[in-house]
C-alpha cells in the first residue's frame, strides 16, 4: 500500500535511508523500490516546490524514467514549447543578435529518447507520485536531519519533524545523501566540497506573465538578454503562462523590489507580471572530496554543484542516482560483495568533475559574445550596434554566438564502466 506524507511514519529502522526528496532522492528511491529494497526518503520542505529550477532532461536521464515506466506521463505533462532556438537578443521583444539552431546536426535531442523540457515543478510531483506508489517505500515531507553517525553495521539517523518539533532515532544500513548544494547531512558526514566558489550571486525571479507573442516566432527555452540595464536569461518555460528571469545581483539597496521593473526591461514591454518567487543562487564550480563514507553515499548536488551553463546537475544526479542503486541492490541482496560498492565513486566522480569543467567553460565562454558587440551603455546603443554588425558583413558576432552550441547540444560526460540498464538488472532479480 502506497504511503504518502499524510500517512507515513518515521520507522525506527530502514534498509535504505534517502535524505533529499528532490528528483535525484526520489528517482533514487523508486529504482530501489524496483529492485525489492526497502527504502525512506526524508525531504526538508513540507510541500513540493513551487519553483521550476532544473528543466532540460538529456538522452540517458530519459532512459533512466522511461525504465521506471514515466515516460508517457512526463510526455503528456510537458509544455509544448518546442526545443528550437537559443537567443540572443537586445530585449525579448527587441533586435535579435543571433540564434543558434538546436536541431540542426544534433541527432541525440531528437532520436531515440529524446532531449525533453519539462519544469521541475512539473517534472517532481511525478516522481514523488512514482516513489509513494511503491509498497516498499515511503516519503516523509517536513523532516529534518540533524546527525548521522555511523555505529558497527549500521548508521543513526536523528531526525526532528518541522510539524511538531518531535525528535526520532532512524537506523539505516544504508544512508544515501541527495539534500542538495547545501547539503547539511554532508556537512554532518565531515565531506568538504573542494574547487571554484562562491562567485557571482543572480537573482532566480519565477513569474507569470505571458511572453508567447516574442517566443513563439523563434520557440526555444533560452533567451539571453543583452541589455545592459537588465541583464540575464528569460526560460520560457510555458510562454503564455510563466517562466523565470534570471539577473545578476548588482548590490543595489533593497533590489528585490526592482526585479519586475528590471524584467520589464528585459522583456522590451510592459506586460501584466505577477512574481510567484525570488530565490538567490550562487555560482560554485565544486565537488566532494569523497562520495563514500562507510555506509553512506552522496548522489546529485550534495556530491557537486556547479553554475546552470549547460544544465548538467539534474542529468548527472540521475546518472548517479542509477549508478549506486543497482549496486546497492546487488550487495543486500547478497549477490555482490561490498567492494562493487567501491566503483561508485571511480566511475561517477570523474564525469562530474568533466561536467564541473564543461559548465565553468560554458561559462567563460559566453564572454566571446560580449566580446564582439564591443562596448555600449545604454539599450538604443546596444540595438544600433547590433544593426551595424549585421549590415558591415561582420561575421565575429555570429561566430561567437555558434562557438556557443555545445553548452546547449552536449549530453555532458557519461558515469565510466558498462552502462546498467534498469531493465535488465530488473529481469536478472525476477529470474532469482
Amino acid at each position: 500500500m502506497a504511503r504518502d506524507m499524510q500517512t507515513a511514519v518515521i520507522p525506527e529502522h530502514t534498509t535504505v535511508l534517502i535524505v533529499g526528496g528532490g528528483p535525484t532522492g526520489l528517482v533514487m528511491s523508486s529504482l530501489l523500490s524496483g529492485y525489492g529494497i526497502n527504502n525512506t526518503v526524508i525531504e526538508r520542505q513540507p510541500v513540493q516546490p513551487m519553483d521550476p529550477r532544473a528543466h532540460v532532461v538529456r538522452k540517458r536521464p530519459m532512459e533512466i524514467l522511461s525504465g521506471l515506466g514515466l515516460l508517457d506521463e512526463i510526455n503528456s505533462a510537458k509544455p509544448s514549447l518546442p526545443m528550437k532556438y537559443i537567443t540572443w537578443c537586445s530585449t525579448l521583444a527587441g533586435e535579435e543578435a543571433g540564434k543558434i539552431d538546436l536541431l540542426r546536426g544534433a541527432e541525440e535531442i531528437i532520436e531515440g529518447y529524446p532531449w525533453t523540457n519539462i519544469p521541475q515543478n512539473y517534472l517532481q510531483p511525478i516522481l514523488y507520485n512514482k516513489a509513494v506508489s511503491e509498497p516498499t517505500a515511503q516519503v516523509l515531507m517536513g523532516a529534518n536531519v540533524t546527525s548521522a553517525q555511523e555505529s558497527g553495521d549500521r548508521i543513526d539517523v536523528h531526525v526532528s519533524l518541522e510539524s511538531d518539533g518531535s525528535q526520532h532515532l532512524v537506523t539505516t544500513d544504508w544512508l544515501v545523501v541527495a539534500d542538495g548544494a547545501g547539503s547539511r547531512t554532508r556537512d554532518c558526514l565531515g565531506i568538504p566540497m573542494e574547487g571554484r566558489g562562491p562567485g557571482g550571486t543572480f537573482f532566480m525571479v519565477h513569474f507569470k506573465a505571458n511572453i508567447a507573442e516574442w517566443v513563439d516566432p523563434r520557440p526555444g527555452p533560452l533567451y539571453w538578454i543583452l541589455n545592459p540595464e537588465a541583464p540575464g536569461t528569460i526560460i520560457a518555460h510555458d510562454p503564455e503562462k510563466f517562466g523565470v528571469y534570471m539577473t545578476p545581483e548588482f548590490g543595489l539597496e533593497n533590489e528585490e523590489d526592482g526585479l519586475i521593473a528590471r524584467f520589464h526591461q528585459a522583456v522590451g514591454k510592459s506586460v501584466p507580471t505577477e512574481v510567484v518567487s525570488i530565490r538567490k543562487w550562487v555560482a560554485h564550480g565544486q565537488i566532494a572530496r569523497a562520495y563514500r563514507k562507510g555506509r553512506a553515499f552522496l548522489v546529485g548536488d550534495a556530491a557537486h554543484r556547479f553554475p546552470p551553463t549547460g544544465g548538467l546537475g539534474l542529468n548527472t544526479g540521475l546518472l548517479e542516482a542509477n549508478n549506486l542503486a543497482w549496486k546497492l541492490a546487488y550487495v543486500i541482496r547478497g549477490l555482490a560483495e561490498d567492494a562493487l560498492l567501491d566503483t561508485y565513486e571511480p566511475e561517477c566522480k570523474p564525469a562530474a568533475v568533466a561536467n564541473t569543467k564543461t559548465s565553468l567553460d560554458n561559462q567563460a565562454r559566453l564572454r566571446e559574445i560580449a566580446d564582439a558587440l564591443g562596448s555600449f551603455e545604454s539599450p538604443g546603443q546596444l540595438e544600433e550596434r547590433i544593426r551595424e554588425i549585421k549590415q558591415s558583413g561582420d561575421c565575429s558576432l555570429d561566430d561567437a554566438i555558434e562557438n556557443q552550441r555545445s553548452h546547449f547540444t552536449f549530453d555532458g560526460t557519461l558515469p565510466g564502466s558498462v552502462w546498467a540498464g534498469i531493465t535488465s538488472v530488473r529481469t536478472r532479480f525476477e529470474c532469482l
